[in-house]
């Protein structure tokens, strides 16, 4: 009903599947729609998910935050790997927005206060997304927690980063 110009898909390890079936049944049902997919399985592997998926436009390696605008503005010809080497201003991002989203429904509000690990394991999928581990200031993630909380009925927080050791003490006395 919306008609929307652009839909994209945001996998982890177990969501490809999903995701490519999603984005082929909104394809079909309009072949005007711009499909991206983006997140681990997509990015480790761009260029292949392309030449399997004709039904995808594009796949975004990086902060697909960050395509999303360029997309969006109508800016790239379809059918490419968008690959973002932009880095998100971590400490001003406002928190994510669920209005259109029934929170009752959900016994957990997650959160995400880091990108990557600090760690570099070779064999991690996360260092195939981003390029350094990134905190923002503790403040920040406590900004985020405390809007989410006041905002939503959940009382229980999930974080949603891949290593929190390294803020977290200091996340945790703040």
């Amino acid at each position: 009903a919306a008609r929307p110009r652009l839909v994209g898909a945001v996998t982890h390890i177990t969501s490809l599947g999903f995701a490519a079936f999603l984005l082929r049944e909104i394809k079909r049902l309009d072949p005007s729609i711009r499909t991206v997919l983006s997140g681990y399985q997509a990015t480790v592997s761009g260029e292949a998910a392309l030449e399997r998926l004709p039904w995808v436009d594009f796949v975004v390696a990086g902060e697909h935050e960050i395509a999303y605008r360029d997309l969006l503005a109508g800016n790239l010809a379809p059918r490419q790997v968008v690959r973002v080497t932009e880095r998100l201003p971590l400490d001003s991002l406002p928190p994510a927005d669920y209005a259109n989203l029934d929170m009752t429904r959900y016994q957990w509000m997650s959160v995400r206060a880091s990108l990557n690990c600090p760690y570099g394991c070779a064999f991690c999928q996360e260092n195939a997304v981003w390029d350094r581990f990134r905190v923002p200031a503790i403040e920040h993630i406590v900004d985020e927690i405390e809007a989410q909380l006041g905002r939503h009925p959940q009382r229980h927080v999930d974080f949603i980063d891949a290593e929190m050791t390294t803020y977290a003490e200091p996340l945790a006395r703040a």
